[in-house]
């Protein structure tokens, strides 16, 4: 994904992405739907919220925000956060189901 690309999904795993490369659209698995659902409903998601991340160390670092509901998470990945195993789980479970 490139700079302020964006995808969304809704509940049925209905899947948009809009970026450089135009818009596609696609639809998760229910696997993939339901591990999805239990991500975004575990409360260790929202604990993750509320931490308080360092700033970008990294040159090259990819920026995500993930937002569910009234719950918003903004990392920069610089490799995977020890702190953020739930978001972490989100982001390589949507990069593996939606080929952008």
């Amino acid at each position: 994904m490139g700079k302020n690309d964006v995808l969304t999904v809704d509940g049925d795993g209905a899947w948009t992405y809009e970026g450089r490369s135009g818009t596609k659209h696609g639809t998760l698995t229910e696997d993939q739907r339901d591990r999805l659902t239990a991500l975004v409903t575990d409360p260790k998601l929202a604990n993750e919220a509320r931490l308080r991340m360092p700033k970008n160390m990294c040159a090259d670092g990819v920026s995500y925000r993930l937002t569910v509901g009234s719950l918003t998470l903004t990392r920069v990945n610089c490799g995977h956060s020890t702190q953020t195993p739930t978001f972490n789980a989100i982001v390589e479970l949507l990069g593996k189901a939606t080929p952008i």
